[in-house]
């Protein structure tokens, strides 16, 4: 397709850690789970959420949740987990003051007891709905 081969352009001109480069590339790890081709968008997604931090920390974000949820739902689990965690820590302040966003903080956490769910760790499951819950009942 012409946005793969934008991608394979771009990596030959800017390299791989370029935004530009990752822009394509996210844009194309969304064309392909549009498509269904989901092991294939888990794996551009990857790669474009994984140099996160060559862009805004709003894009990091949107990458990590995107990243996460392919991966989940391909069974790449502990890479989820590993998005989802990268994701609490951005959302969530030290020092127990509220999250800016709790409600976005409360659906990473569901979603965390999600993927536990699925990988039969349903102690931390409860944990992270747990989590959940509360974020959502403080917000009221």
């Amino acid at each position: 397709t012409l946005l793969e081969e934008s991608r394979e352009l771009k990596r030959a001109q800017l390299g791989p850690r370029h935004p530009d480069y990752l822009g394509t590339v996210y844009n194309l790890a969304d064309v392909y789970d549009r498509l269904g081709r989901d092991l294939e968008a888990a794996e551009l997604a990857c790669e474009a959420a994984d140099a996160g931090d060559v862009v805004s920390a709003d894009e990091r974000i949107r990458r990590w949740r995107k990243a996460a949820h392919l991966c989940r739902l391909t069974g790449r689990y502990r890479e989820a987990e590993t998005y989802l965690k990268k994701l609490v820590s951005v959302l969530e302040p030290e020092g127990g003051a509220a999250p800016a966003d709790a409600q976005a903080l409360a659906d990473t956490y569901d979603a965390l007891g999600s993927l536990y769910g699925e990988m039969d760790n349903l102690a931390m499951a409860e944990q992270m709905f747990e989590r959940a819950a509360d974020l959502l009942r403080s917000a009221k």
